[in-house]
């Protein structure tokens, strides 16, 4: 196939809740908050693979669109999941497993320091377990050290400072996770898929890729050759959304 012919998905979860867990929130189709159900979950992913996909990380599609690198003759998707939930690791890994499919996972810094109280009603990936998602195969992003959203961070209520707390916030989450994990993060997510240009010109100092993600309710558009790597598009997947509705996102992509 082509490189540049190909479409490529991104979806974005947040959380795979076991089915009876009590913590599994009600979502409402107004409330795009990013988690299902771990039968929701496996459905998408026999979905994928009976369509012959197969998952590719950040740092492929950064050599793809920098260097068009090829990524073979199979059908190609992202998966990601903000905010390092533990139930990613308990629920999500297993299902992927299954497929050989592989993930990034979007870590907040101080989340996986145990530091950010606030976030803290679900469980979270300490560095332990995203060491060992690591070990695995799955890809280590940056989504800031405490979560703010960019575009009030910036030109909202952080007042005339935001810019460089936005950028003390890059720093810590990068300077955090190559001291637990070794290694610099190269791709980011911005925190509630929000952005703006000012924002954009900062996180390309740090990253070579960043990206955004949108509700279902939105019109769509795959990554492609051409895409702007620091305006990779994700759709943000919940429980409304219905699995015909995602084996649609599948088929729409070459």
């Amino acid at each position: 196939m082509d490189s540049r012919q190909r479409a490529i998905p991104i979806f974005a979860y947040h959380r795979v809740h076991s089915d009876d867990d009590p913590q599994m929130p009600h979502v409402r189709p107004d409330n795009h908050c990013g988690h299902v159900t771990t039968t929701v979950f496996a459905r998408h992913m026999a979905a994928m693979a009976k369509r012959g996909f197969k998952t590719v990380c950040h740092e492929q599609l950064a050599q793809w669109i920098y260097e068009g690198r090829d990524l073979g003759d199979q059908k190609v998707a992202a998966i990601g999941f903000d905010d390092n939930r533990l139930n990613v690791l308990e629920n999500a890994m297993p299902v992927m497993e299954q497929y050989g499919f592989k993930a990034t996972v979007w870590v907040i810094s101080r989340l996986a320091d145990g530091r950010l109280p606030e976030m803290e009603v679900y469980g979270h990936l300490n560095w332990d377990h995203l060491g060992q998602l690591h070990e695995r195969g799955w890809e280590i992003g940056a989504h800031t050290a405490t979560h703010p959203f960019a575009p009030y961070m910036i030109r909202g209520t952080a007042g005339p400072d935001g810019a460089k707390r936005y950028v003390d916030d890059l720093v810590e989450c990068n300077d955090t996770i190559e001291q637990n994990l070794g290694f610099r993060p190269q791709h980011f997510a911005y925190p509630g898929g929000e952005w703006n240009d000012e924002s954009e010109s900062l996180v390309l100092r740090f990253y070579q890729t960043a990206r955004l993600w949108i509700c279902d309710d939105r019109p769509y558009a795959y990554n492609t050759w051409e895409t702007n790597p620091y305006r990779l598009q994700a759709i943000n997947v919940s429980m409304h959304m219905s699995q015909d509705r995602f084996e649609q996102l599948l088929d729409g992509a070459m």
